[in-house]
Formats: C-alpha cells, sequence, structure tokens
C-alpha cells in the first residue's frame, strides 16, 4: 500500500532536492526578449545534470511501514511532475509500481470529488461577489479577467494547441462561472491565471501525475480527506482575512506580472519597487502623475516633451554588466 499526502512538514520540501540546487534552479530561470520565441521556463546550467547522476545520491523522503506487505507513506508538492520527477529516487518509484493499493490526498480522477470541489467553491444561493466584494475591488477583478482573456491567446504554446487546448477554452475551465464563487476561491484562480501558469497548463501537478499514474495501472485507488475537510477552513475565512489577500495578489501582479519575460534593467527598477514602504505608498501617485491627473479633471489641454522610446531604448541598450 502507498499513500500519498501533500501535507509537508516544515523543511521537508528542501530534502527532495538539495538546498541549493533549488538556488541553483531559481538562478536559471530566465525568459526570451524576442517577441514570439519559444520560453525557457527551467534550463539546467552546465553539468548540473552530472551532479545526481547516481540515484543513491538523492534523498528520499519515502517512509516505510514495516508490515506484511509493507506499506510506504510518501510526500508530494504541487508542482508540475516534470520539474521533480527526475529527482524523486527510484526506491519511491519502485515502492509506487509495488504497491496494489493507493491512497491521495483527494482522488482527484473521481468525477464526483471534482464536482463536490466545484460546489463547495459557490457563495450561498442568490448571492453573487459584487454583493460581497468592495466595489473598488470587484471592478479591478473584473478589469484584471478581462485583460487576462485578451492576452491567454498569446500565452498558449503549439504545443497546447496540438493537444486541443485553446484560449477561450481553457479561460472559461479556470475562470467560469467566476462571480459566483467565494473570494478566497476567487483569490486562489487570479493566482493561476499567469502566463506560466497557463503556458504549463496540460502538464499535470506531481500528485495528479500519480493519480493517473495509479488508475492506468488498475490500481486500487483512495483517499485520506473528504472535500469538507479541505474546503471548510477556506470557506471560514472572513472577508478581512482573505479580501486583503486578494488585493494584495492583484496589486502583485499588476507590478510583477510577467516578470519573467521583462527585460533585466526593467527587472531590477520593479524589485527596487517591491519594498514594504513602496507598497503601502501603492494608490497615493507620485507628484508628476498628480498633476497630469489634475490637469485631466481641470480639463486642461496637456502633452509630453518626450516620447516613450526616447526613454526606454536608453536603458534598454545597458549591457547586462552595466
Amino acid at each position: 500500500m502507498w499513500v500519498c499526502s501533500v501535507s509537508l512538514q516544515p523543511g521537508l520540501r528542501e530534502h527532495l532536492v538539495p538546498c541549493d540546487l533549488h538556488d541553483r534552479l531559481a538562478q536559471c530561470k530566465r525568459s526570451k526578449n524576442v517577441p514570439g520565441s519559444p520560453r525557457e521556463i527551467w534550463k539546467f546550467p552546465e553539468g548540473l545534470a552530472d551532479m545526481f547522476a547516481e540515484q543513491s545520491e538523492l534523498n528520499s523522503f519515502l517512509w516505510t511501514i514495516k508490515r506484511d506487505p509493507p506499506s510506504y507513506f510518501f510526500g508530494t508538492i504541487h508542482v508540475l511532475y516534470t520539474r521533480v520527477w527526475d529527482f524523486i529516487p527510484d526506491n519511491s518509484k519502485e515502492a509506487f509500481q509495488q504497491s496494489s493499493i493507493v491512497y491521495f490526498e483527494l482522488d482527484l480522477t473521481d468525477p464526483s470529488t471534482i464536482s463536490a470541489l466545484t460546489s463547495c467553491q459557490m457563495l450561498p444561493r442568490g448571492e453573487n461577489l459584487q454583493d460581497v466584494l468592495p466595489r473598488d475591488i470587484y471592478c479591478r477583478l473584473k478589469r484584471h479577467l478581462e485583460y487576462v482573456k485578451l492576452m491567454m491567446p498569446s500565452w498558449m504554446t503549439p504545443d497546447q494547441h496540438g493537444k486541443g487546448l485553446y484560449a477561450d477554452y481553457l479561460f472559461n475551465a479556470i475562470a467560469g462561472n467566476w462571480e459566483r464563487k467565494r473570494p478566497v476561491w476567487v483569490m486562489l484562480m487570479v493566482n493561476s491565471l499567469t502566463e506560466v501558469d497557463i503556458k504549463s497548463r496540460g502538464v499535470p501537478v506531481l500528485d495528479l501525475y500519480l493519480a493517473q499514474e495509479a488508475e492506468r495501472l488498475r490500481k486500487q485507488m483512495g483517499a485520506v480527506e473528504k472535500v469538507e475537510e479541505q474546503c471548510h477552513p477556506l470557506n471560514g475565512l472572513n472577508f478581512s482575512q482573505h479580501g486583503k489577500g486578494l488585493y494584495a495578489d492583484y496589486l502583485f501582479n499588476a507590478i510583477a506580472g510577467n516578470w519573467e519575460r521583462k527585460r533585466p534593467i526593467w527587472v531590477m527598477l520593479m524589485v527596487n519597487s517591491l519594498t514594504k514602504v513602496d507598497i503601502k505608498s501603492r494608490g497615493v501617485p507620485v507628484l508628476d502623475l498628480y498633476l497630469a491627473q489634475e490637469a485631466e479633471r481641470l480639463r486642461k489641454q496637456t502633452g509630453t516633451v518626450e516620447k516613450v522610446e526616447e526613454q526606454c531604448h536608453p536603458l534598454n541598450g545597458l549591457n547586462f554588466s552595466q
């Protein structure tokens, strides 16, 4: 028997690969600045693959329960399985293959589980999101989702199109009926509507991949939790707890959205603005913007002395060492 859980204790995640490897992986994330070119979400530095060529060097976070036959406890994380599969030791994969019964956090291959998850995200009958969110946050959210829907076709990959995934279908699959959902689930939904996440759609996260493999291998499957045990704690949060989170997510996406496609100089400037002091001042315009807003309010004729290119090109012309 194999029990698969995502509830890792603090610090256990780092045992999947050594901590210094996490740092090196983070450093090698990069984007192409040429419009239309394929993105390289993960690129391993030269020689990194050889560092862990020997499976015996990999840390295993598979636990064995000594009984006859043996049982196993394995912790997973909600990341694309392709990002971690090569770093899972052979003993873990062999234990999975040998197990005839597999229990997951939830059985995501069961249609009734998916239906229950969908239902628990909904507001009580007769209520809509605009009834429970402050008007300004609701309007910003609506504009952001309109922006995402507009941009999503350009985020899709040729491989996704080859699999029959298209932007309108994917947007509706993720954000359909969003106005009926509870704020906390909308917050989680917004977090998943980024270019990086959209490009990875179609690749299952690790626990879902293992569930699909268990189903393909016709193993007996079960769940250690009920849908209600996951939903009710989140649904019990009041607006002051998750409404702020929703606004924070919106603000972060407004500042740092699509950062992996930006040139290094603009990422540096962006990072400089992501400080506690700067975030607290968001919503208060800088002096020149305030004067421009006042000129617009007073219906004054306005103009500019520079073109955008005159500000951008000198910065874009800097090389990385500068």
